[in-house]
């Protein structure tokens, strides 16, 4: 008796959970059979009879959080989704839970007006940040650098406790002249940032280009008078060995 009212009460459970969000379905039906067939309806976008692995699901479960801010998913694919927002088609890469996560927070930022998006292509995204600079990169590398400049509570992050007015700035790692461009606004006298990557640096240099109080320089700063390769890509950059 005992065993059937236990019984009972799993499917009633079940029943509850799937009724308030189609993508609890999924969830649970991965939590069962890691490979699932999976039939159920976002609010803006209809999808029938997609294989879900758990990476999928979890990267779905990202995109379902933006499409209250006017995001259309238009395909979800295993390493890459493609967004649509307002008339603008862009790509998104989907393996990196950090850039799904900065993704939300750079979504919330355009939502609030806090943030204004003034060219966006399959290669590259504009964005202006009210009174204090404009940022052009891809999308990956544009993301982790306005969530960490402006993420949670709006100028409550390190950034913002810093005062640089009229002093030297030494920015180590400028990745996309962000930092630089911020310390710059904010009043620094003089800002020399450092960006080993060189693809980073050359995008960092048109970004900076209209600031001539940044000094930057494509090598890196540290203690060390040798040679180090670099490995990764973006914020997953990292020194893999000295030579």
């Amino acid at each position: 008796m005992i065993l059937i009212k236990i019984k009972r009460l799993i499917i009633f459970i079940y029943t509850i959970l799937i009724s308030i969000r189609p993508i609890k379905k999924a969830i649970i039906s991965l939590v069962l059979n890691r490979n699932a067939v999976v039939s159920f309806k976002s609010r803006y976008n209809k999808y029938d009879n997609i294989i879900l692995n758990r990476i999928i699901c979890r990267t779905l479960y990202y995109l379902l959080k933006v499409e209250r801010y006017n995001i259309r998913i238009i395909k979800l694919g295993n390493d890459k989704a493609t967004l649509r927002y307002i008339n603008h088609i862009f790509e998104v890469p989907t393996e990196n839970p950090e850039i799904l996560d900065s993704l939300i927070i750079f979504i919330k930022l355009l939502h609030l007006n806090i943030i204004l998006v003034t060219e966006l292509n399959k290669d590259n995204v504009e964005v202006k940040i009210k009174n204090l600079m404009t940022l052009k990169a891809p999308l990956s590398l544009l993301t982790p650098a306005i969530s960490s400049m402006l993420s949670r509570k709006y100028y409550e992050t390190w950034y913002w406790d810093v005062d640089v007015k009229d002093k030297v700035v030494v920015d180590v790692g400028a990745y996309i002249g962000d930092s630089a461009l911020f310390f710059a606004s904010r009043g620094a006298k003089i800002v020399y940032a450092y960006e080993p990557s060189k693809r980073l640096y050359e995008i960092a240099k048109k970004n900076c280009s209209q600031r001539n109080n940044i000094l930057l320089y494509n090598y890196g700063l540290g203690c060390l008078e040798n040679y180090a390769i670099l490995a990764g890509y973006g914020i997953g950059m990292y020194i893999n060995n000295f030579a």
